[in-house]
C-alpha cells in the first residue's frame, strides 16, 4: 500500500488536491490530522485527527503525556494500517510542524519514507487574498455557488514582505522534503487548468491506474482581482517594480 500526505500551506489549493485524490475508489485520503482545535460532532477519530485520537482513549493521553514523540508515531501507524485501499494519506500544513506543535511528524515522514505531494500556487497575491478572504467571511470551502462577495482593502504598508513570507513557506516544504523522501510538486494553477493531466501524474506517482478525479469544491473568489481588492490602484503601485506585479494580472 502506498503511503503519502498532501503538503502545503493555508488556501494554496491542497484541499481540491485531497479532494479529487479522496474521489478514486482505490484511495483514501484525510483532511488535516494535526488541526489544533477539535472538530464539532460525531467523528471518525482517526480521520478527525490527533486531538480526537487522544480524546477517544486514556491510554492515548497518558501515553501522550509521557511522550509526545511516541505517541504521534503510534497514532500514525494506526492512522496508515487500515485494510481496503490501495493508497493513504492525509493533509499537512507546514506550520503545523513549526517547534511546540508536531515537529516529529516531518522525522517520521522521512523514515517511513513517506511520499510527499507538495501543493503551492504560484500566484501568491491570490494565497495572500484568499486568506483574507476566508478570514473577512468564516468561509472557506464551499461546495455550492458562492454568494457574490464584498471587495477588500488590502493594507500595503507590509504586502510585499507578506507575499515574501508565502514564498518562504513554500520553499520550506521544498527544502524539507525534496531528495528526502518520493516526492512530486502540483501546482494549483496546473491543476485547475488541466485536470486530467495533473490526475495521470498524481496517479502515476502513487502507482494507481489513471481514472478520472473530481472534487466537489468551487472557487469563492473571482479571478479578475479587481473584483475583490477595494483598492486596486493602491495594490498596484505598491507591488510596483517587485515580481509580484505580474500576478495582478
Amino acid at each position: 500500500m502506498k503511503k503519502f500526505i498532501v503538503a502545503g500551506t493555508q488556501r494554496s489549493g491542497t484541499t481540491l488536491v485531497t479532494t479529487s485524490l479522496d474521489s478514486h475508489p482505490s484511495i483514501h485520503c484525510a483532511g488535516e490530522l494535526f488541526k489544533m482545535r477539535r472538530p464539532r460532532g460525531e467523528v471518525n477519530v482517526m480521520d478527525s485527527g490527533y486531538l480526537s485520537y487522544l480524546d477517544s482513549a486514556m491510554r492515548a493521553r497518558l501515553t501522550h503525556r509521557l511522550s509526545k514523540r511516541f505517541s504521534v508515531r503510534a497514532f500514525l501507524d494506526e492512522f496508515f494500517d487500515r485494510p481496503g485501499f490501495e493508497a493513504i494519506g492525509f493533509k499537512l500544513m507546514i506550520n503545523q510542524t513549526n517547534p511546540g506543535r508536531f515537529p516529529m511528524v516531518i522525522d517520521y515522514l522521512i523514515e517511513r519514507q513517506i511520499s510527499v505531494i507538495h501543493v503551492f500556487r504560484e500566484n501568491v497575491v491570490k494565497v495572500y487574498l484568499s486568506r483574507l478572504v476566508a478570514r473577512h467571511t468564516s468561509v472557506f470551502h464551499i461546495i455550492a455557488e458562492p454568494q457574490k462577495l464584498s471587495r477588500l482593502r488590502i493594507e500595503t504598508g507590509d504586502l510585499v514582505s507578506q507575499l515574501s513570507k508565502i514564498e518562504t513557506q513554500f520553499r520550506q516544504i521544498n527544502e524539507t522534503f525534496q531528495d528526502k523522501v518520493p516526492y512530486l510538486e502540483v501546482t494549483y494553477e496546473e491543476h485547475v487548468a488541466n485536470p486530467e493531466k495533473q490526475a495521470q501524474r498524481l496517479l502515476s506517482f502513487l502507482e494507481l491506474p489513471s481514472v478520472p478525479l473530481s472534487s466537489p469544491l468551487v472557487k469563492i473568489a473571482p479571478d479578475d482581482l479587481s473584483l475583490t481588492i477595494n483598492n486596486m490602484a493602491e495594490v498596484e503601485q505598491c507591488l510596483h517594480g517587485t515580481r509580484y506585479l505580474k500576478w495582478l494580472a
